[in-house]
C-alpha cells in the first residue's frame, strides 16, 4: 500500500485498487476518484500482483515477472497505461523502494534491479544495478524459509542516504555518490556485540523513523546506532578489501614499494599478492589519518597483482575514503 498524490494505492491477486480523492478509508466506486484497474486483463503474468511503487510522476504496478507502469489521475476515466515491461519484477513487495528523485529499487529473483529512465523520453529499463552482489543475494535467497523471505526489505538509511536491503541476518548496503564517482556494494552482519562477544539475530520488520533506523527480530527492537545525538560504535571489524589490482598491466611483474591511504581511526593493513588465493597475505601497516602529503608506508615485493585489504581496529568510527599505490615497472612474462 503506498500514498501516491493524493489517493492510496494498493494490489490485491490481479487488481490494482486506490481510493478517493484525499479519503483514503474510502475505497468503493462511490467515493470520489476511488476505483480499480484489473492488470490481469493488461498482460500475462499480471495475475498476481506484489507491490505498488511511485516512479518519476507515474505508477509502477509490480509482480513476480512483469512491472506494469501507469499514468494515473484524480479521475480514473483519465488512467492510461504508459509502458509494460516483462520478465524482471518483484515477489518481495517490502524491497521495492524510491531511490533518489529517478530510480526505483527492487530485489527480483536474479538479484538486486533498478527501475529508470532509459532517455529523455522517461521509457523505463531495468538496470543490473546489484551486479557486484548478485551471487551472493541469489545464494542468500536459497537459505531463506518462505517466511524470511515475506520478511525481505528495503530502505534509506537517512543518517547517509545509503540504501539497504535487508535479508534476515545479512544487510546489503549500496553507497552511490556521483561526484566522488562511489558506487559500491558493503555486507553487514546483523547482530550485537558486548565486548568482544557478537550474537546474531534475524530481522523480521524494519521501518524509518525521523533520523533512525529500527529493525524488530521477536519482541525486541533495535535502532541502529543507537539513540543519542551522536552514533554509537562497538568493535565490530569492518573489512574493506580491494580486488587484485594489475595497474593496466595485468602480464607484467610489478615492484610495488608503498602505498598511501586517507582513513579515520586505525585500520590494519594486509597485502595479498597471490591472486588465486586472497587468503595469502601480510601485514604492511596499522594506518591512521592521512598519508598523501607525507611518507607513504612502505611495502617490499614484486607480483603481476596486489590487493588491499583494510580491517579496522578498535572502538569508534572508521571509514577508508581512499588508497593509492606506488610501483616500479618490472618486465614482462
Amino acid at each position: 500500500m503506498r500514498t501516491i498524490g493524493s489517493k492510496v494505492y494498493s494490489v490485491s491477486d490481479g487488481v490494482l485498487h486506490f481510493s478517493g480523492i484525499r479519503q483514503p478509508t474510502k475505497w468503493t466506486t462511490d467515493a470520489t476518484g476511488a476505483g480499480f484497474i484489473d492488470m490481469s486483463q493488461e498482460t500475462s503474468d499480471a495475475e498476481d500482483l506484489t507491490a505498488v511503487a511511485n516512479y518519476q510522476g507515474f505508477v509502477a504496478v509490480f509482480a513476480p515477472r512483469v512491472v506494469l507502469i501507469y499514468y494515473v489521475d484524480p479521475d480514473p476515466d483519465l488512467n492510461a497505461k504508459r509502458q509494460i515491461l516483462k520478465n524482471t519484477g518483484t515477489p518481495y513487495p517490502k524491497s521495492v523502494t524510491e531511490f533518489g528523485d529517478s530510480d526505483l529499487f527492487y530485489l527480483a529473483d536474479s538479484g538486486q534491479r533498478s527501475l529508470k529512465a532509459r532517455d529523455s523520453s522517461n521509457a523505463a529499463s531495468t538496470t543490473d544495478i546489484g551486479s557486484p552482489i548478485d551471487k551472493l543475494v541469489r545464494a542468500k535467497l536459497r537459505e531463506l524459509t518462505a517466511d524470511q523471505r515475506e520478511n525481505i526489505v528495503g530502505l534509506i538509511n537517512p543518517d547517509d542516504g545509503r540504501f539497504w536491503l535487508i535479508m534476515s541476518d545479512t544487510v546489503y548496503v549500496f553507497s552511490f555518490f556521483p561526484q566522488p564517482q562511489v558506487s559500491a556494494w558493503t555486507t553487514y552482519k546483523v547482530g550485537t556485540t558486548t565486548g568482544t562477544t557478537f550474537t546474531g539475530f534475524d530481522i523480521e520488520e524494519a521501518v524509518v523513523q525521523g533520523d533512525n533506523v529500527f529493525v524488530r527480530s521477536g519482541d525486541t527492537i533495535y535502532s541502529f546506532g543507537g539513540l543519542e545525538d551522536e552514533l554509537t560504535y562497538d568493535a565490530t571489524v569492518a573489512k574493506a578489501h580491494l580486488p587484485f589490482l594489475s595497474a593496466e598491466k595485468p602480464t607484467e611483474f610489478k615492484g610495488w614499494n608503498g602505498f598511501d591511504c586517507a582513513v579515520e581511526g586505525t585500520w590494519g593493513v594486509y597485502v595479498a599478492a597471490v591472486v588465486k588465493d586472497p587468503t595469502v597475505r601480510e601485514l604492511a601497516a596499522n594506518a591512521t589519518g592521512v598519508t598523501f602529503d607525507e611518507h607513504a608506508y612502505s611495502l617490499t615485493g614484486s607480483s603481476t597483482h596486489v590487493s588491499l585489504q583494510f580491517e579496522s581496529q578498535g572502538t569508534g568510527a572508521a571509514k577508508v575514503s581512499s588508497a593509492l599505490l606506488h610501483y616500479i615497472g618490472g618486465e614482462d612474462k
